[in-house]
Order: structure tokens, then C-alpha cells, then sequence
């Protein structure tokens, strides 16, 4: 099942040209498609495209035979800072590589009765980090004399240090529509995952797998899950959504078992949104959404850093992860259409921090340090059906700072007591820019069919 799996998501990444980005939530998206990405990623309640459903899959029950195809640009660097307070040992003041990545997104749904629609969604989540490979003059460990130094990367270890995570959802949807104002919907989530990182050979004291902890090339990772969604159009200035996904369990990255805690194994977290949308007018409506993202109920993203009380390795059961928490992401919009075939479209976002200050030093290769996010889009309905939309956002460049953790150890080393010293600092920004065309299907059969008839 697994290679089965594995062919399918390879064939997909192929279509999909899925890169790796850096991602606005932690790893998560702040939406999906030009009307949410616009709309500050708000979408639980909107209905007017298929890849909507990736947000609430009982959205696609108003969308009729509709077709999405989208593509997404992201360009992003993270300033890395590091004051040790060992005479410029270990000091650090660097910027990641600028990485800028393309990757598509499509929305398919189809009424299959006068209150049934099928639909397929395809989408991508993720993030990746590259430091330079020779940014600091580090001390050898032993059994190396004391005093002996080497040039290595920030983390100390050889080569670029980088962390690159990839994932996309294929997600096969059904919704049905209730009495003209409720829709249900549900999507299978098959999910593929990719993760490769180099430059922590550092850590191979306290892995449980050496020869599976760092530069092993792309692992990959497979998990089937679920989406379930409810729409309520309460009336026709009103409308409410909400949608759940449960904790996803994934195959283990064997290559990674050393690093990643309970032998590799990293799950997609459960998530759930709500929403609503407030139509006043015909020419103006206002989005909100409330989503959860339970990262701190997966291990190895949850766990605290390595111990030195505890010494459980990295890779073992309950070893170390990233000290990530559960977040909470607020999300707000207006759409205008100011005129006749033009939308016109603002948002903004706004989430708690994926870790804690404390918890900045294992997190300098997953730098998840975004707060807020603007958005913006605009779309043109060139024929009746159709419409091609540009839209952006900018992600705030946002700083987090804390204890370093390896100018606390190597201070310990060389004082032989536990010695606290040092900061780290860590801010990413990011902006992207999308594009998206939106058509209404009409099948040749079917008008045929009804010209028949009307002879």
C-alpha cells in the first residue's frame, strides 16, 4: 500500500510542481485559492470557487460545475541572529538563502443531481530553511584536543543546515444540500509528505540512530484522512461554516529515524475552522474565520528539546521535538465589487506563536516565526462563468528570541557546570503572488440534450 501510495504522490508532485515554500501557519497555508488567499484566508462560509472545499468541503454544494486552476509564487528569507557571550565564539548574523518557489493548486466539482456534487481538490502545505554552510568558526568536539576549531555551519554541523518539508492533499469531495439552505460535505484526504535535512550531525551524540539522522536525502511519508463540513445559509445577507479534520496518522520517515521522535514518525495535526459571511449589500461582503491547528498534540513537533536530565535521544519515544503549540489564527475580509464583472478583495490574519521564545533554539531550521498577514486580490469576469483573479499577501516579519541552547552547552563544556549563556534570534518574512482561473462548466451532452427536448 505504501508503494502504491508512494507512485501516486510522485506522479501528482510531477503535475502539481509542487516546491517547497515557506508556509504562513506553521506549516499550513493561510488559505487556499484566490477568493480565501484575498480574504485574509478566510473561506469557511464563501462558496464561490471548488478549491473553496479544501477549507470546507460542504462549500462545493453551491458551486455547481465549476473548474480552478491556480498557481502560487512565494519568496522568503530568515534573519538569524547570535550573541553566544564566548569572546565572538559561535557568533552568528546571517540570512537564509532567498528561496522562491512555485507550486499549482486545483478545484474540481460537479453536480451529480439536482442536491449532489463531486469534486477533487488538490493542494500544498509545507516549508524549507537553508543557512550557509561555513557561517561560524566552532569548537571541535572530543575526542578532539581542546581548544581545536573548525569553520561549520550555524548549527555547528557540516554543510548547509536546511529543512525542507513538502506535503500535498488530494482530496476526492462529496456534499449534498439540505432544504435550500444547509450543505453537508465530506473529503478523503490522501496525503503525501517529503522531508529532507542536512547539516545536524552535530546532534549524533544524542540520537538514537546515527546513521538516520541527517543528510539522507528525501524521505517520504503517507497518510489517508478526512475533512467533514457544514454550510448554513441562514439567509441571503447571512451565511455560517465550519469544518473539522481529525489528527492524520502517517507512515514513519524511515531515512529520518534518528532525528524525528518515535522513529520518524510526523503526523498531519487535527485542525477545525468556522466562519461566516455577512452580505449588507449586493456589492459588498465581510468574511471572518476562527481556525485551530492542534500542533501541540503531535510529538514531534510538541515535545520539549533534548534534556540533559532526561537524555532521552533524539528519534526514541517521547524524544526530542520543537516545543510547538497548539495555534490559534483569527482571519478577516471585505469583497467589493465596485463594478459589474470586477471583485475587489482585502484581508487580514492573525495567529498565536507556534512555540514559545524558550524554544527558539531548536527551531532555527523550522523558523515558524509569522504573525500577520495582509492580503489583497482583484478579479475580472472577462465572459459569463469565467474569471481570472491576481492576488498577494505579505507576511510581517516577525522576531522571536531566546536562550541559546548550543552557546549553553559548549559554555558548560569548557566551565564543566551547567552554564546559561547567550541569545538567539530568529525572523522570517514573506510575500507571495497567485494567479487563478475560474470557469463554470457546460457540458456538450447536456445542451444537446435539452435542445432535443425543447424540439
Amino acid at each position: 500500500m505504501k508503494h502504491l501510495f508512494k507512485s501516486i504522490f510522485f506522479t501528482l508532485i510531477i503535475i502539481n510542481w509542487a516546491s517547497a515554500l515557506n508556509a504562513d501557519n506553521g506549516f499550513f497555508q493561510i488559505g487556499y485559492g484566490s477568493e480565501a488567499r484575498s480574504l485574509g484566508g478566510a473561506g469557511a462560509a464563501t462558496t464561490r470557487d471548488a478549491i473553496g472545499g479544501a477549507i470546507n468541503p460542504a462549500s462545493t454544494a453551491w458551486v455547481g460545475d465549476h473548474l480552478d486552476l491556480g498557481l502560487l509564487v512565494s519568496t522568503g528569507v530568515t534573519d538569524l541572529e547570535r550573541k553566544a557571550g564566548l569572546n565572538g565564539l559561535l557568533d552568528a548574523n546571517l540570512r537564509s538563502e532567498r528561496a522562491t518557489d512555485a507550486l499549482a493548486e486545483f478545484g474540481f466539482s460537479k453536480k451529480i443531481s439536482e442536491d449532489s456534487t463531486l469534486g477533487i481538490i488538490g493542494y500544498s502545505n509545507g516549508t524549507s530553511t537553508v543557512y550557509p554552510g561555513t557561517s561560524n568558526i566552532c569548537p571541535v568536539p572530543p575526542p578532539a584536543a581542546p581548544g581545536e576549531l573548525k569553520l561549520g555551519n550555524v548549527d555547528c554541523g557540516d554543510g548547509q543546515l536546511a529543512s525542507n518539508y513538502k506535503q500535498f492533499t488530494l482530496a476526492p469531495t462529496y456534499s449534498i444540500k439540505f432544504l435550500e439552505t444547509f450543505s453537508l460535505g465530506i473529503s478523503v484526504l490522501a496525503i503525501g509528505t517529503s522531508f529532507e535535512t542536512t547539516g545536524e550531525q552535530g546532534l549524533a551524540s544524542v540520537s538514537s540512530d546515527k546513521r538516520n539522522l541527517s543528510n539522507r536525502g528525501f524521505d517520504y511519508s503517507f497518510g489517508v484522512g478526512t475533512r467533514i463540513g457544514g454550510l448554513w445559509k441562514v439567509s441571503k445577507y447571512l451565511s455560517l461554516g465550519a469544518a473539522w479534520s481529525p489528527k492524520t496518522r502517517m507512515t514513519n520517515f524511515d531515512r529520518y529515524r534518528g532525528l524525528i521522535s518515535d522513529r520518524g514518525r510526523l503526523d498531519t495535526p487535527e485542525n477545525y475552522s468556522i466562519g461566516f459571511e455577512i452580505s449588507p449589500f449586493e456589492f459588498i461582503s465581510f468574511v471572518g474565520d476562527f481556525q485551530k491547528l492542534k500542533y501541540g498534540e503531535v510529538n514531534a513537533l510538541a515535545n520539549p528539546g533534548y534534556s540533559p536530565i532526561t537524555q532521552i535521544q533524539f528519534g526514541n519515544p517521547g524524544g526530542p521535538g520543537r516545543g510547538w503549540q497548539n495555534m490559534d489564527v483569527f482571519k478577516v475580509g471585505i469583497r467589493l465589487v465596485p463594478i459589474e464583472n470586477l471583485r475587489v478583495s482585502f484581508g487580514a490574519s492573525w495567529n498565536t506563536a507556534a512555540f514559545e521564545p524558550s524554544n527558539t533554539s531548536i527551531n532555527l531550521a523550522s523558523p515558524a516565526t509569522g504573525r500577520r498577514h495582509f492580503t489583497g486580490g482583484i478579479g475580472y469576469s472577462f465572459s459569463e462563468g469565467s474569471e481570472f483573479s491576481i492576488y498577494f499577501s505579505e507576511q510581517v516579519k516577525e522576531k522571536i528570541e531566546g536562550l541559546s541552547g548550543l552557546a549553553t552547552n559548549i559554555a558548560t563544556q569548557i566551565n564543566g557546570t551547567p552554564t546559561l549563556t547567550g541569545y538567539e534570534s530568529i525572523a522570517t518574512q514573506q510575500q507571495s503572488l497567485g494567479f487563478q482561473y475560474s470557469t463554470k462548466i457546460t457540458y456538450a451532452d447536456s445542451t444537446n440534450a435539452s435542445e432535443s427536448s425543447s424540439d
